[in-house]
């Protein structure tokens, strides 16, 4: 007796996904938003910042949040298109992370041409949770050194507005 082949339109979770990441796992209403554990305690963190006014740490929670956001609309971009190479972007993560090698470089045509859009649409959404994992455990370092961080030391400042530049 054959098994059935699970539709791909099961494996997507009716409820909303988080608000930053689109993470499709346990969702809480944190701040006015719908967001996952690791976006829930980078809007904890930042508010709690703010309010003992550690400068340093609000400016790397808000890069971080920056960070979630962007990584949210890239997966609902590739999500959307779920071509071949969208795919092999996400298995070339999984296997750097995996193996520190992209064992997948050269393959999206192959991908497109073997898979239907949604069975590319489906493995999409499975690499990305085990990538989604990855990315938020490093995202604090990133964040933290950043170069679009918008932040300036307190003595910094102090000689800058004693010392004005006269062009």
């Amino acid at each position: 007796m054959r098994k059935r082949a699970v539709p791909a339109r099961s494996l997507v979770r009716s409820e909303p996904p988080c608000a930053w990441c689109l993470d499709e796992g346990t969702v809480r209403t944190t701040y006015g938003e719908k967001l996952c554990g690791s976006c829930r305690n980078i809007a904890v963190q930042q508010r709690t910042r703010e309010r003992e006014g550690d400068s340093f740490s609000v400016a790397v929670y808000r890069e971080m949040e920056t960070m979630a956001r962007a990584f949210g609309e890239r997966y609902r971009s590739d999500v959307e298109s779920a071509g071949g190479l969208e795919l092999e972007y996400a298995l070339a993560n999984v296997s750097r992370f995996i193996c520190r090698k992209n064992l997948f470089h050269g393959l999206a045509s192959y991908l497109d041409h073997d898979f239907n859009r949604e069975q590319r649409r489906a493995l999409i959404r499975l690499l990305y949770r085990m990538i989604r994992k990855s990315v938020s455990r490093g995202r604090h370092v990133k964040a933290a050194y950043s170069p679009n961080l918008n932040w300036t030391p307190p003595g910094l400042r102090r000689k800058m507005a004693a010392n004005p530049r006269s062009e």
